[in-house]
């Protein structure tokens, strides 16, 4: 049996929109002593790193407030590799101030229409 996962993700796109459709292969190492609230980060490290494929699509243009809502699928599942990989292109989690994103209220993508759904 094959199980594939698909997640959205809203990121900082002040330098322009992500590509439509984007591969990041860098590989990861996981730095034990250097911890934010108790918790180990992720590191691109060419030598001694682990492989990690994430592939990544676009999908929304950029909002006005300098994000844009792109698709991820992972290969592999190494520790925060969706959050370190889209640093590393560019892309940083719009709210994650961890791997380069800022903590501040965006745009609302949805609009609720008081149906409760």
């Amino acid at each position: 049996r094959v199980v594939s996962k698909t997640y959205l993700a809203r990121v900082c796109a002040h330098d322009g929109p992500p590509p439509d459709e984007l591969c990041i292969t860098a590989p990861l190492r996981t730095l034990e002593g250097i911890q934010d609230a108790g918790v180990p980060r992720a590191v691109v490290d060419d030598v001694r790193g682990k492989r990690a494929k994430t592939f990544v699509s676009r999908a929304s243009s950029t909002f006005s407030d300098g994000t844009a809502l792109v698709e991820v699928a992972i290969e592999t599942g190494r520790m925060h590799q969706i959050r370190r990989h889209l640093q590393h292109a560019g892309y940083p989690i719009a709210n994650d101030e961890v791997y380069g994103g800022h903590a501040h209220t965006y745009q609302s993508i949805y609009q609720d229409n008081g149906a409760g759904d």
